[in-house]
């Protein structure tokens, strides 16, 4: 069989993929996925069975599976972000969406071989769906069951329909186009009343309150619905589906099962009804759960307007909560909040009366959070409100909220052992309430918190506790964090191929999420990094091409970029970087949670240009910090501060600050086992020493920097050990 679509011809039979005309090459277990998923393009296929089908007999991890479809998107034009031709259903699997033409000559159907009889039980079955089952069949075709077993021996005979392997009274179409060709060519009138009398089929064999089919019998009220205008039931049916979807976590599907109902609830009363907006209430939150930031947005901003229109206050208050929740699980997870939120979650606070303490202590955090970085201190005093009405609230889950947006407000250089003990608190709360991803937002901020003050137990301990928790989380954005997170602990332990490795799951995880270029682009800096460590220049030049154009959103990739630059010897650009972040008014720069990498970055650039002037105000605004580390968000641990206050210090030609410095920037490197760390800070000091050129320098000089040099060799940091070389035979000609 050939099939064509969008330009491309996938060929059973000569094993290619085609573009017009031209043979695309592929490997041969990427092709069978592409083909799995071409042949059953009527249905969600698992993961489960493209692995069982396409690695028979192998034991494979998800991954290799991953892998595959990304490179079969890749071979087609497509991506994980468009997804127009292989769509990624969460939780499930995948379904091929793109419109496929079967080749004319290859495609003449042994369906018309078949008796008339054997043609008109197939059009029923073809209601049913892809797959059908014979008691269901028998329901609806009303043919003896002899007569019914022997038509479907010539569809199998004929190669039509196949029986599901495994199973007993089950049966397959083989060629999805069979099918959609058959249901296509019913009238309208009898497709009605096939999808209804399978529907109280199955009702009868089930009953009415049974779960086991029924998203099944929802489907087809909600086909004849569409038909014949009656919606009652249909509706009843998708409802019901949608919640016991979101009961066992089936999210996508509760998501296409609200959607139905909506739609259905429009056409019998429209959308401006307080059902309809309860329902949509409804759609958001699974939406949220999906991981589609953007599509959940819609809804939820939707019903807020309709709540405000109505005069429903639950409305309102319903869809700004979960908005608000939604930015402050990403505000954590990526560093960034949406600040557009301020007058909606203003407006719902004047609607809330001061009784409902739990909801104003919920709403108060929320502002807090929104306004955290365009007016702090007045976060501050809001974050300070909410955390007073929550303690007279015996309700965890409103005291967990209230103090992750505290965390969030006070997030920054200072008050770190405050932070911390939040942090702390937040997942003791968290553990008793059956609320995992509350417990991973307090998991995250320990972990940078633990990194800021140098306990790496800590931090190792909260990492574990934080991919534990993270699999057992419809969420994959969770599970792209906890890989990012392995991906830290190893690189910061000198450990490169396993980071690499973390790096790239992370990214493969993350490329099926709605939002995940925000995410992503988040955690890319790991990435540059170690492809700058090992000296890999183009891999690098080639990530920083995609990553920097979106460096603009937030100061301290400004920062990151100049530093990136000059590492390059893209020097021109490194200085326009520097130049336009540190004419910013730096001394007033808000003391976030990005403030010290900001800094410390900018601190490397002025070095490298011996700026001794900047280098002079970034000393005087770091040295307070001296004892704490710097870091991008849990994601990367770039050093102690004491280390860019050596590297500023030995620029400023101020020795003995260098010096002291350097001393306890190793301390904490060593106490970090931090091995990439402590051969860099050796490289600095026995720079430092070089210029010094003080009595005993010279001897220490070589002896930090062989140093430095041996670990570099050992880890296979490419780049260190071509500098420390450089120096050590400058040292010793």
């Amino acid at each position: 069989m050939i099939y064509a679509f969008g330009g491309y011809e996938l060929d059973e039979a000569l094993f290619e993929l085609r573009r017009d005309t031209v043979r695309m090459a592929m490997e041969p277990k990427v092709f069978n996925v592409l083909a799995y998923l071409i042949t059953h393009r009527d249905r969600v296929v698992t993961k489960d069975e493209l692995m069982e089908v396409c690695w028979p007999g192998c034991f494979i991890t998800e991954s290799a599976l991953v892998r595959s479809v990304v490179q079969a998107r890749k071979a087609v034009g497509d991506d994980g972000v468009r997804q127009k031709i292989i769509k990624t259903i969460r939780g499930r699997g995948y379904r091929f969406i793109a419109s496929v033409e079967p080749d004319a000559e290859e495609s003449l159907n042994p369906f018309d071989t078949l008796p008339e009889q054997a043609q008109q039980l197939l059009a029923c079955a073809a209601v049913i769906g892809h797959e059908f089952r014979l008691e269901v069949l028998e329901h609806l075709s009303m043919f003896p069951s002899a007569r019914l077993a022997a038509m479907l021996e010539h569809a199998l005979n004929a190669q039509v329909v196949e029986e599901v392997p495994g199973t007993v009274g089950r049966y397959r179409f083989i060629d999805p186009g069979v099918r959609e060709g058959l249901y296509n060519a019913l009238s309208a009138s009898v497709r009605v009343q096939h999808h209804r009398q399978i529907g109280l089929a199955l009702e009868s064999m089930y009953g009415v309150h049974s779960t086991a089919y029924l998203e099944t019998i929802a489907n087809h009220y909600y086909a004849a619905a569409l038909l014949d205008g009656k919606t009652d039931q249909a509706i009843d049916y998708t409802v019901r589906a949608g919640e016991w979807a979101t009961a066992v976590q089936a999210f996508p599907e509760a998501v296409e099962q609200y959607t139905h109902a909506l739609h259905l609830l429009e056409l019998h009363d429209g959308s401006h009804t307080q059902p309809y907006g309860a329902l949509l209430l409804e759609l958001g939150d699974v939406q949220l759960r999906c991981g589609d930031t953007a599509q959940a947005r819609a809804s939820l901003l939707q019903v807020a307007e309709l709540g405000c229109a109505l005069g429903s206050t639950e409305l309102h208050l319903g869809a700004t909560s979960r908005l608000s929740m939604e930015n402050l699980r990403l505000g954590t997870l990526c560093g960034w909040t949406d600040q557009s939120d301020v007058a909606l979650l203003e407006a719902a606070l004047q609607e809330t009366p001061e009784t409902r303490m739990a909801q104003r202590a919920e709403l108060l955090s929320h502002l807090a959070v929104a306004s955290a970085s365009t007016e702090p201190h007045r976060a501050a005093a809001l974050s300070h409100e909410a955390i007073a009405l929550a303690v007279q609230v015996p309700q965890p889950t409103t005291q967990i909220l209230t103090l992750l947006g505290r965390h969030w407000t006070m997030f920054g250089p200072d008050d770190v052992e405050e932070q911390l003990a939040t942090a702390l608190r937040v997942v003791q709360l968290a553990q008793p309430t059956s609320q995992p991803e509350l417990a991973l937002l307090g998991h995250h901020w320990s972990i940078t918190d633990f990194l800021h003050l140098g306990d790496i137990d800590a931090v190792e301990h909260a990492v574990h506790a934080y991919t534990q928790l993270a699999e057992h989380i419809a969420d994959a954005s969770y599970r792209s964090v906890a890989c990012s997170l392995r991906a830290m602990c190893a690189i910061l332990g000198g450990q490169l191929v396993e980071g690499e490795h973390h790096v790239h799951e992370a990214h493969t995880v993350g490329s099926s999420l709605p939002h995940h270029g925000l995410l992503l682009h988040t955690v890319e800096p790991q990435r540059l990094f170690l492809y700058l460590m090992q000296d890999r220049r183009d891999e690098c030049e080639q990530a920083l091409a995609a990553w920097a154009p979106g460096a603009c959103q937030r100061f301290v990739w400004r920062c990151m970029l100049a530093w990136l630059l000059s590492e390059l010897g893209r020097n021109v650009e490194a200085h326009t970087q520097f130049e336009a972040c540190i004419t910013d008014d730096i001394r007033t720069l808000p003391r976030d949670g990005d403030w010290l990498a900001s800094l410390s970055h900018l601190a490397l650039v002025s070095a490298q240009y011996k700026d001794v002037r900047h280098a002079e105000l970034l000393y005087r605004l770091l040295v307070p910090y001296a004892a704490y580390n710097v870091t991008s968000g849990p994601y990367l641990y770039h050093g102690s501060v004491a280390h860019y206050l050596g590297v500023l210090a030995t620029t400023m030609t101020e020795w003995e600050a260098a010096q002291e410095h350097f001393d306890t920037a190793l301390a904490m490197h060593q106490r970090l086992s931090a091995e990439p760390l402590v051969a860099a800070t050796q490289y600095a000091y026995a720079r430092m020493l070089s210029q010094r050129s003080l009595l005993g320098d010279h001897a220490k000089a070589c002896h930090v920097v062989d140093s430095a040099l041996q670990t570099a060799e050992s880890l296979h940091l490419t780049r260190l050990v071509t500098q420390a070389r450089a120096l050590y035979q400058e040292l010793t000609p």
